[in-house]
């Protein structure tokens, strides 16, 4: 297995300052190793090129299935990622199944028509043991201006909390083979790093989830939000809100991000979403939480992708009244806002699936 070469370390800068002393520990830690200078990864944690732009909380009871799951605890479709190239939405999605068989067994990429996004045709699938996996979490697609595309995977460590993030090179989106991985992001025994969330505007910008190890397995559900490239906090959780027990970034759009929170290690799995908004220096909660009305509410990993006419297509893992998760989808359609961003005039639905 083949390394990106990712240059010499390089000093830390920079504090912990404002961060729960848990999270000041494990991101101190985490900017020290990732402290390395990676000339294909932006620092910068916001894309400049999109400022203005507001983000809208998903709306269940607006909201369509776009890929079915079995019935039952354990069986999820979803962390999803979508780009847009060309005519085509592509979708990165992982198949998990319950513990007994097997976790997050396989990775999937398909492609549905701009302008449907529900109906998906599968391009490409990688299997968690050709990535030498305990289990797939989630992936996130990225295709350069040259048609180079690249699917970055979330891949367990065997009988570990450890994450690493590794990453599959291919010239077209059925080409992915775990011949072609590399161990992108991949973490260290202090801490696991997974979830990648990609922007490619003049540069691409990497951000992930941070989980940490020395504190016992059962605090390894924490999440800190940080920038990938040099573990920058961007995003932490807070006592007494909805997210004390995390934050985990599932999307940017401009100015706003889309985040993934729970209160309790008991809502492991059942995440909510909210939005939050950049403020200079972290991401800042603004609204939510939005949340699934089955199940133990779980409406988490939202992607989003930016259509023609003001329209803004959500894909996002949802509970079931069966115990499980699938992926829904939403079309929100916006006006321009005087005030520089735009406003919400509701949803549309697109054709049934």
């Amino acid at each position: 297995m083949g390394r990106v070469n990712v240059g010499g370390p390089r000093a830390y800068l920079g504090s912990a300052a404002g961060l729960t002393p848990g999270a000041a520990v494990l991101v101190l830690a985490a900017r020290r190793i990732c402290g390395i200078t990676r000339t294909w990864c932006w620092s910068s944690p916001l894309p400049t090129r999109a400022r203005g732009t507001l983000s809208v909380l998903p709306r269940w009871e607006n909201s369509q299935l776009a890929l079915p799951v079995a019935h039952g605890t354990g069986n999820w479709i979803g962390a999803a990622s979508a780009v847009i190239y060309r005519d085509y939405i592509y979708l990165a999605y992982r198949d998990r199944h319950p513990v007994e068989q097997g976790r997050g067994n396989r990775v999937y990429v398909a492609r549905s028509a701009i302008g449907d996004g529900i109906r998906f045709d599968t391009l490409c699938a990688i299997d968690k043991d050709d990535m030498d996996a305990d289990s797939l979490e989630r992936p996130a697609l990225d295709v350069t201006p040259d048609g180079e595309w690249f699917l970055y995977l979330s891949c367990a460590t065997f009988n570990s909390k450890h994450w690493r993030i590794e990453r599959l090179r291919a010239d077209g989106p059925r080409d992915f083979s775990p011949r072609t991985r590399q161990t992108i992001f991949p973490g260290s025994a202090v801490f696991g790093i997974k979830d990648p969330v990609l922007v490619r505007g003049k540069g691409l910008r990497i951000w992930a989830t941070l989980h940490p190890l020395t504190e016992g397995d059962e605090n390894a559900d924490q999440m800190t939000s940080v920038v990938a490239c040099n573990c920058e906090p961007v995003m932490v959780p807070e006592p007494g809100t909805w997210y004390s027990r995390g934050t985990r970034i599932t999307a940017v759009v401009g100015e706003y991000a889309y985040f993934d929170g729970r209160a309790s290690a008991k809502q492991n799995y059942e995440e909510r979403t909210g939005i939050a908004k950049w403020d200079g220096s972290r991401y800042i909660p603004i609204a939510g939480p939005a949340s699934s009305p089955f199940g133990g509410g779980a409406l988490r990993y939202v992607s989003a992708v930016a259509l023609p006419h003001g329209r803004l297509r959500l894909y996002y893992e949802s509970a079931t009244e069966y115990g499980s998760h699938e992926l829904r989808t939403e079309l929100r359609v916006s006006r321009p806002d005087p005030r520089g961003g735009i406003s919400c005039q509701g949803s549309t639905r697109g054709p049934a699936p």
